[in-house]
């Protein structure tokens, strides 16, 4: 949808892919080039459960020091 939307527009149009946690990196990067390709401005790719993860190293890393 949003390829579609963003051919008509010069402003960035953003769009959120959520994606569940079994997506691999290369599907990843699949969805990214294919927006790429398609001269979109900006993309937002969540994967779940990825924030989760994030906030807990981050919050390990902390205690360490």
């Amino acid at each position: 949808m949003q390829i579609a939307f963003q051919k008509y527009t010069d402003n960035g149009v953003s769009k959120t892919i959520n994606l569940p946690p079994s997506s691999t990196i290369n599907e990843i990067e699949e969805i990214i080039m294919r927006a790429y390709d398609a001269g979109c401005k900006s993309i937002h790719v969540y994967r779940e459960g990825s924030t989760q993860q994030l906030m807990y190293a981050q919050k390990k890393q902390r205690r360490k020091k």
